[in-house]
């Protein structure tokens, strides 16, 4: 099985990952062997893991954003993992399951989830996403084995204007399938810098993947918006999905216009906290965000987030910056 991959160089090997998700929804739409139509099925055996590389040593969360990082800095992060391989499998990677360390000296990063771990060395960047707003970074081990890894640049406007938030692809692929996770992280607020009073209004884009009456979309060129009551500690948020069809060479990384629906959600900020979670729905779905604020007094924000029902899913990140 030949597996999709983000990244232009993947595309000459041909592309199946979109081939690979329907067939795994088909499949659990049918029961699979679990005989319940429409169910997730359990998650497979995982597939062979690179051995985990270091992790360098968190800095001292000096980086005043995310412009021009100057320091090494462990970030937590929250994702959405999607395993397309037989079965397509959404899991959700809140906050302290996942991180992405920068390390100055090598100037590479690092992404952590348990026990694996894959570094990603400055040799390993390419330039063919910049116009785009993103950096790419990818590990080829040979065919249908190597690890990817695409951020949201702050400072670019390309995709939406942030400071202290960005959002990121990590992509492993081997024989036996593929897996995405999305996630969102940054510089975030300090406890004792979160507004407490008022309210506050975010517009940002969301990304991700969605398998809709089985065609595959990357979700790139969703927008969506989010407000804060930091008063009574609630939020709300809505997504426009959009998406381009089944991605290939000619539309990949570029903001699709297929209307895939709204998803409405509302949630709540933790105590003496930056971060919050809730419930998302809509377009037959239902699913969990869980987010945090980014910079000075809550300036930005972002969200991984997860949906399914009728036969469809959606997993992926928003980010946004105060209006």
């Amino acid at each position: 099985m030949e597996i999709y991959r983000f990244g232009q160089a993947s595309f000459a090997r041909g592309t199946a990952m979109a081939t690979a998700i329907a067939l795994g929804l088909a499949v659990a739409a049918c029961g699979g062997d679990n005989d319940r139509p429409g169910s997730i099925p359990p998650p497979p055996n995982p597939a062979p893991s690179p051995s985990p590389s270091p992790t360098p040593t968190p800095g001292t969360g000096s980086n005043p954003d995310l412009i021009d990082l100057e320091e090494s800095e462990t970030f937590a992060v929250s994702g959405s993992q999607i395993v397309a391989g037989q079965d397509v499998i959404i899991t959700p990677k809140p906050f302290g399951t996942m991180t992405l360390a920068y390390d100055a000296e090598a100037d590479s990063y690092t992404i952590t989830d348990g026990d694996r771990s894959v570094t990603f060395a400055d040799s390993t960047r390419s330039d063919e996403l910049e116009a785009a707003g993103y950096t790419l970074y990818d590990i080829d081990r040979g065919p249908d084995d190597f690890d990817t890894l695409i951020l949201l640049n702050p400072g670019s406007d390309e995709v939406v204007d942030l400071t202290y938030t960005s959002y990121g692809i990590w992509q492993q692929g081997s024989n036996a399938g593929a897996e995405f996770n999305f996630f969102v992280g940054g510089v975030e607020t300090a406890t004792a810098d979160m507004p407490r009073t008022g309210s506050a209004s975010y517009t940002g884009a969301a990304d991700g993947l969605a398998v809709v009456d089985g065609t595959t979309y990357q979700l790139l060129g969703s927008t969506g918006t989010l407000t804060a009551d930091f008063g009574t500690g609630a939020v709300e948020t809505s997504l426009t999905l959009r998406g381009n069809a089944n991605p290939d060479e000619a539309n990949f990384m570029v903001p699709g216009t297929t209307d895939l629906g709204t998803l409405t959600g509302s949630g709540t900020i933790g105590a003496d906290s930056n971060r919050y979670s809730g419930t998302l729905s809509g377009a037959g779905m239902s699913g969990d965000l869980d987010g945090a604020f980014f910079g000075p007094s809550a300036t930005e924000t972002g969200y991984s987030f997860q949906v399914q029902g009728g036969g469809d899913q959606a997993a992926g990140v928003f980010v946004g910056a105060k209006d």
